[in-house]
């Protein structure tokens, strides 16, 4: 369906192309967006800005009618954060240093995570324009994510002391890339790292971990088969336009992706997570949500 979906918004392009009545012409501009979906305790998800480009190409099929296709590439992006009591897990060897222990400790958290979707997409539109200053139009958008990139921070404190000797406190960076990051993958060197002493197993044993300043995508994950993301959605679109002189115009656009953004394999709760340290994954459905400001002009 995508496949054939695609291959009609490029015949149609196409074709358009050999018709006195096309109009191609060029936009850009500023857009916001959020995923929208299901949420934790003092869990939020914000409009993030990024940009669009767009290459358009409208035919008119009467004089206030049109059928419009665009190429487009855009930045669809979010702001996660969350403020509140956070699990996380550490992976401490084991006394004969034979096997790895996640051990999972509670604290206060303020995890913060901004996620940029990179998309190419092909906008189908209908068209119309009641006066020579304005321009309605609505239809929908085929989606490909190209990638996700994740920028953000991690700051934990269990509640400890340094008095009684039982704190454990770090912060951390967040620099994703869900299409070439590995499990348990860190992005810095061996020097670059915070030293966490601590007894995690309460044997009356301190174990010594060391956590880079900065981790990847899957670092706190036991695998990273598949992909966190999808690569397809489908869009309602809906806006106008004002035409500043018969070229030139401004235009504004809501945007409403119908597909889940995000896999439940890898959308997992910040607040809860099984006795032997596995994480509890949920099946959210985060639907991306927006709108659009754009400068553009038809040759």
């Amino acid at each position: 369906m995508k496949k054939l979906l695609l291959v009609l918004a490029v015949v149609f392009l196409a074709s358009i192309g050999y018709s006195q009545d096309l109009k191609i012409g060029v936009r850009t501009g500023l857009n916001y967006y959020k995923l929208l979906g299901e949420l934790e305790n003092n869990e939020t998800q914000s409009l993030s800005a990024g940009f669009h480009f767009a290459i358009t190409g409208k035919y008119k099929i009467t004089e206030n009618f049109s059928a419009r296709a665009e190429l487009v590439y855009i930045q669809k992006s979010s702001l996660q954060e969350y403020n509140d009591n956070f699990i996380t897990v550490f992976n401490v060897p084991s006394p004969d240093g034979a096997n790895i222990i996640r051990a999972v400790e509670e604290g206060g958290n303020t995890y913060s995570l901004k996620r940029t979707f990179n998309i190419f997409s092909i906008p189908l539109h209908a068209v119309i324009k009641p006066t020579k200053k304005i321009e309605l139009f609505g239809g929908v958008d085929l989606d490909f994510t190209a990638g996700v990139i994740g920028q953000g921070r991690i700051e934990f404190d269990n509640g400890g002391t340094v008095e009684e000797d039982n704190n454990i406190s770090y912060n951390q960076t967040l620099n994703f890339n869900y299409s070439t990051d590995v499990a348990g993958q860190a992005n810095v060197n061996n020097n670059d790292v915070i030293t966490i002493d601590y007894d995690f197993d309460n044997d009356g044993e301190r174990d010594k971990i060391l956590l880079p300043k900065s981790v990847s995508a899957y670092f706190y994950n036991e695998t990273n088969e598949g992909k966190a993301y999808s690569t397809f959605d489908l869009a309602l679109t809906g806006g106008f336009a004002y035409f500043i002189n018969p070229g030139l115009y401004v235009r504004a656009t809501g945007n409403y992706g119908l597909f889940d953004s995000s896999k439940s394999a890898f959308d997992h709760s910040l607040q809860e997570i099984n006795l032997d340290g596995s994480y509890i994954f949920r099946d959210d459905k985060d639907n991306k949500i927006g709108f659009q400001v754009s400068l553009g002009f038809e040759f």
